[in-house]
C-alpha cells in the first residue's frame, strides 16, 4: 500500500494530477472552436465545393426528394473509328471528374462548346485512341414517387461537335 500523497500520477499525489485549464487557455480554445464553426456556417451558406473543408462537399452527400429524381451523368462520344463509346468522367480520361462536370451543367447547357475541353484533354492523355467527332453529355434519370422508382429514362444534356 502507498501512503496518501505518494501514489501514481492522477491518484492524488501532489503536483502529479491533471491540471486545470486556465482562463487564457480556455479562451483560446473557445475562440478557435468559434472561428471554425463560423467558417463552416459561412461555407455552408455561401461556399462552394472548392472551399472544402469550410464549404459544402455536395458531390458526396445530398438530399434526394422522395418525389424527385436521381441523375447519373455520363459522357458518350462518336469517334473517328466510326464507333460510339462511353468516356469515363475521370481525371485520367478527360482531365476532370464527374462531380466537376455536374457542377457546371448549367454552363454546359447554355454553351455546349464547353465540352471541347473534355475532347482536347482526352486527346492529350490518350494520343493513340481515335479522336472524337461528337460528344454527348447524357444522364440516366431515375424518377421517384414516394421514395420508390416510378420510371427510368435517358436524356441528353448537351451535344457538341467540333
Amino acid at each position: 500500500m502507498t501512503a496518501p500523497g505518494t501514489g501514481a500520477p492522477g491518484t492524488g499525489a501532489p503536483g502529479t494530477g491533471p491540471r486545470r485549464l486556465g482562463r487564457a487557455g480556455l479562451g483560446v480554445r473557445l475562440g478557435l472552436a468559434g472561428a471554425v464553426l463560423l467558417a463552416l456556417l459561412h461555407g455552408t451558406v455561401v461556399g462552394a465545393d472548392q472551399d472544402f473543408p469550410f464549404g459544402p462537399m455536395v458531390q458526396y452527400a445530398f438530399y434526394v426528394d422522395p418525389d424527385g429524381e436521381i441523375d447519373d451523368t455520363y459522357l458518350e462520344a462518336d469517334t473517328t473509328a466510326g464507333t460510339r463509346v462511353r468516356v469515363p468522367l475521370t481525371v485520367d480520361s478527360v482531365g476532370v471528374n464527374r462531380a466537376q462536370v455536374e457542377g457546371h451543367l448549367d454552363q454546359i447547357r447554355r454553351d455546349p462548346a464547353e465540352l471541347a475541353s473534355l475532347a482536347q484533354a482526352h486527346r492529350r492523355r490518350h494520343p493513340g485512341d481515335p479522336g472524337f467527332t461528337r460528344l454527348y453529355l447524357r444522364q440516366h434519370v431515375t424518377d421517384l414517387h414516394d421514395a420508390s422508382i416510378s420510371s427510368r429514362y435517358e436524356r441528353t444534356v448537351a451535344e457538341w461537335a467540333p
